[in-house]
């Protein structure tokens, strides 16, 4: 693999065999000492070698197969859950606005209680989300047990 370094490929095969594993969010080699190259480094210029066409192949290793199916995804997987979490909250928001049309009233106390969060944001000099999560954990406790807290916590 030496001799590729500053050269490109249109096509490269990269083998993971039982010799590397991973361990807080790094590759390492197990290759015995008698090997002359250093094995991580050989693999990273292996897969910033290829043009066109990279295939992976893992042999007897399935925590390292788990592994690079996680990197070869976490694109995908973090878009699938941003429009996951973008579709719960326009059905949210959606419900909160059919809400809002039965009840006028609930409407006025939405606008009274954005104002006194923002209001607490100022005065804690906290972002509103921080303060939501503090009001929302306030509600939950006071539902648990039905003591009465104030929101000044």
């Amino acid at each position: 693999m030496h001799q590729a370094i500053g050269r490109e490929y249109d096509k490269v095969l990269v083998v993971i065999d039982n010799y590397y594993s991973h361990a807080d969010g790094g590759i390492f080699g197990k290759y015995n000492k008698y090997y002359p190259y250093i094995q991580v480094a050989e693999l990273f210029e292996a897969l910033t070698r290829v043009r066109k066409e990279l295939l992976i192949v893992v042999v007897d290793n399935p925590d390292m197969y788990a592994y690079v199916q996680q990197i070869l995804t976490w694109k995908d997987d973090k878009e699938r859950t941003m429009y996951e979490t973008t579709v719960k909250s326009d059905k949210s928001l959606q419900a909160l606005g059919k809400a809002l049309e039965k009840n006028p009233d609930l409407e006025l106390q939405l606008q009274n209680m954005t104002s006194q969060i923002a209001e607490l944001s100022k005065k804690t000099n906290s972002e509103a989300a921080i303060v939501l999560r503090k009001i929302k954990a306030i509600l939950k406790k006071r539902g648990k047990n039905g003591s009465k807290q104030t929101l000044q916590s």
